[in-house]
């Protein structure tokens, strides 16, 4: 009987540790399932990635999805409750004419609303930025990099990866932790591989981490460098947008949440004539009026608001070569120009976010804002060309717009006579530009703010005199201003004028054989408005970089900095 109890006893257990292994295989066995599922809906398709042909349309939100699957095979589930919208499916939108990758598509037909799309494999599932923001979320643990690489701590890993997802990346002993989707996961990635793959220079920056398709950023930045005309009258903003994004084959997208979030819709009227300007420029005066502005990430252009822009930042490193720091290699010197006169707040050293580093003394990788980064460039590519050569340089401003704003600046130099009895200031501003032959446009947002209306009835008279003198004089009867910037000359109040900064780099190499830098920048900061300069509490700063000047002032500032700087490099002795 005994014997019976065991065999018994050990049926049961081999019986209880079979169904046991059965469920822990059945377990394991949906586990691996579910990940496989997971793993395959992170996988981006090919076809995402493929530059297709679109045709201008009014859609619904329902037919752009069934046109969506048509061209590239993915189905489009709209989820109703996650739009946070009414009949998601019956909302119009506007598909642009173009050829744009259908990842950039979705994000030109779907922000405008608030709207974004979440790619699942084969499928994309179109919700409100907050819901998506808010589900599939993953932890990722990322090494630093060893050895590190000279120059960068593991905080500014952190950061280098935390401005590059949308997530957080926390700091722990000897790793980065990232908790974010899985797109920014392998973002993540990427910049981490990008950055440890610098080693030799090369002739142009490296963008971190790289697009998936370059050649889409670079046309871009070419685009954004060639001249457009637009004339639109209460066009609405996303339909401005859209035009300019037809006109230059090129993905700009409206951020529709973040304009909601300022109180801003995307439905404005613009009016606004612009000829013979850069994109670049046309971008920055379109926005300006509406508190806006725009920036470059993911292969696109977005316009979002300032506060967005601060933090949508890009990384970027600059390949340094002995031309533009010297045998000394002199890469503090560098980076501390940098940081005093572009935009001093926006960067670590001064309380804002903005990073910038030497790394193996061979790069200089900057994270900033579009903006700055745009700034940075073209203030290393004027300081090469300048040290390039043994000749004197005339003032250079850091923009790619400098000759035609040098061309403004010499128009208003010529002889112009006035004769105005009652004439609106809208229509002696459209007098003033026509003999000048120079593009003028009057910032109505600020006039409104100093209560001063386009019909302003505005009576002077002057013989021919120099035409930014009898502007001058002609505006301060309204206490208005004008400033030369992106290419047009601005009517503004004062305020407005003295905030926009202006960086400008002044080659005193011959000078400074016969005074010191202290002697040349003490006579300009003394004798030019002194309360305007950092040592005096104002926004101004002067730096010296090997010879040359850059100062980062308001307009007229300039204008008596250079007189002063031409007048010294002329004199023909000054004591030491």
């Amino acid at each position: 009987m005994k014997r019976k109890y065991l065999v018994a006893a050990a049926a049961f257990l081999a019986a209880a540790i079979g169904i046991y292994w059965l469920q822990q295989w059945r377990t394991a066995a949906k586990r691996l399932a579910a990940w496989e599922a997971e793993r395959a809906e992170e996988v981006v398709p090919d076809v995402l990635h493929e530059r297709l042909a679109w045709d201008h349309g009014q859609l619904t939100l329902g037919q752009f999805a069934e046109l969506f699957k048509g061209r590239t095979g993915l189905s489009v589930e709209i989820d109703e409750a996650g739009t946070e919208l009414k009949k998601p499916r019956d909302i119009k939108v506007t598909v642009p004419r173009g050829d744009f990758v259908p990842e950039q598509l979705l994000s030109m037909v779907l922000a405008p609303l608030g709207l974004t799309a979440d790619v699942r494999g084969s499928r994309v599932v179109v919700a409100s930025v907050a819901n998506y923001q808010r589900g599939r979320l993953r932890t990722g643990v990322y090494p630093v990099p060893q050895p590190k690489p000279a120059g960068i701590t593991e905080d500014d890993w952190q950061q280098f990866i935390e401005m590059n997802v949308f997530g957080h990346a926390v700091r722990v002993p000897g790793a980065i932790v990232v908790v974010a989707d899985a797109s920014s996961q392998r973002r993540a990635r990427l910049v981490i591989d990008t950055i440890c793959e610098l080693r030799e220079t090369t002739a142009e920056p490296v963008t971190i981490p790289p697009p998936a398709t370059g050649e889409i950023e670079q046309r871009i930045l070419n685009e954004l460098d060639k001249e457009t005309n637009v004339d639109f009258v209460e066009m609405p903003l996303k339909d401005v947008i859209i035009y300019l994004s037809e006109l230059h084959d090129i993905p700009l997208i409206v951020l529709g949440n973040k304009l909601r979030d300022a109180s801003i819709s995307a439905d404005t009227p613009i009016t606004k004539t612009l000829r013979g300007i850069s994109l670049r420029s046309a971008l920055r005066l379109i926005l300006k009026d509406l508190e806006l502005t725009y920036a470059i990430r993911d292969q696109a252009i977005v316009v979002t608001t300032p506060e967005d822009a601060e933090w949508r930042m890009r990384t970027v490193a600059w390949p340094i070569d002995d031309e533009l720091v010297g045998e000394n290699s002199d890469f503090e010197a560098l980076a501390k120009l940098v940081v005093s006169t572009i935009d001093p707040g926006c960067w670590r050293e001064f309380g804002g976010p903005g990073l910038i580093h030497r790394l193996d003394d061979r790069w200089l990788v900057v994270q900033q804002s579009s903006a700055i980064i745009e700034e940075v460039g073209f203030l290393l590519d004027t300081l090469r060309q300048i040290l390039s050569s043994g000749d004197h340089f005339p003032s250079q401003l850091i923009t790619p717009a400098h000759e035609a704003e040098e061309a403004i600046r010499g128009a208003l130099e010529r002889p112009i006579a006035l004769d105005f009895v009652s004439m609106p200031l809208k229509d002696a501003m459209l007098y003033c530009s026509e003999e000048l032959k120079v593009p003028l446009i009057m910032s109505f947002r600020k006039l409104e703010e100093a209560a001063v209306s386009p019909d302003t009835p505005i009576t002077y008279k002057t013989p021919p005199i120099p035409a930014k003198t009898a502007l001058d004089q002609l505006l301060k009867l309204l206490e208005l201003d004008f400033v030369v910037r992106d290419e047009v000359l601005q009517i503004t109040t004062p305020e407005d004028s003295e905030s926009q900064l202006i960086t400008r780099v002044y080659d005193t190499r011959a000078l400074m054989t016969r005074m010191s830098q202290q002697q040349i920048q003490d006579r300009i900061v003394n004798t030019i408005q002194p309360q305007s300069w950092s040592v005096a509490g104002g926004p101004g700063e002067a730096q010296f970089y090997r010879g040359l000047l850059i100062i980062g002032q308001t307009y007229r500032v300039h204008e008596a900095v250079e007189q002063l700087v031409e007048s010294l490099t002329s004199a023909p002795t000054e004591a030491k």
